[in-house]
C-alpha cells in the first residue's frame, strides 16, 4: 500500500469513529493497524532516503576524486608540452615533423605584465576596480608603434602546438 493510500484509509476511519454503528474497539483495531502500517512506511521510505543520501556522498566524494585526477592530469599534460618545448628551444628546432604528430615552437600572442599600475594613464585602467587593460595598452602599443610605455614591459613567450 502507497502511503497516501495509508494516510487516506486512517482518516476515512477516524472519520467513521463518529458513527456509532461500527464499535469503538473496531475503530481503535483498524487505527492502530492502519498506524503501524503508515509506520512501517514511513519506516521503509527513510530507509530508501537514507540510502540515497549515501549515494549522493560517494558521487561526491567520486566527483572530488575525479575532479583531483583531472588537474593531475592536466599538469602532467602542461609538464610534458613543457619537456618537449625546452628540448626543442635547446637544441634550436622550432619546427619538427614526424610520421605522426608536427611540433611547431610559435612565439605567442604579445602580453602585457603590469609592473608598475599607478604609472599607466587612466585610459589603460578598468572601472569595476583598478586594474590595468591589457589587451587596450597592446592595441595601443601597436597602433602608435610604441615598444614601451610607463608602468609595464612587454613579454613574449613560447607556445607549443600538437598537430
Amino acid at each position: 500500500m502507497k502511503l497516501y493510500e495509508i494516510t487516506n484509509k486512517y482518516l476515512e476511519w477516524e472519520e467513521m469513529s463518529n458513527n456509532t454503528e461500527i464499535s469503538e474497539d473496531a475503530i481503535l483495531n483498524a487505527l492502530e493497524e492502519i498506524e503501524d502500517n503508515f509506520n512501517d512506511k514511513l519506516e521503509n521510505i527513510a530507509k530508501y532516503y537514507k540510502n540515497l543520501e549515501a549515494s549522493e556522498d560517494g558521487i561526491k566524494k567520486e566527483i572530488e576524486r575525479l575532479t583531483n585526477k583531472k588537474r593531475i592530469i592536466e599538469i602532467r599534460k602542461l609538464n610534458l608540452k613543457l619537456y618537449i618545448k625546452n628540448a626543442m628551444e635547446t637544441l634550436g628546432k622550432l619546427k619538427v615533423e614526424t610520421d605522426l604528430f608536427k611540433f611547431t615552437v610559435a612565439k605567442s600572442k604579445k602580453s602585457i605584465e603590469i609592473t608598475d599600475i599607478n604609472l599607466l594613464d587612466k585610459q589603460f585602467l578598468k572601472e569595476v576596480e583598478i586594474k590595468a587593460d591589457k589587451v587596450k595598452i597592446l592595441d595601443y602599443l601597436k597602433n602608435n608603434k610604441l615598444e614601451k610605455i610607463d608602468g609595464i614591459r612587454i613579454v613574449e613567450n613560447t607556445s607549443l602546438r600538437i598537430k
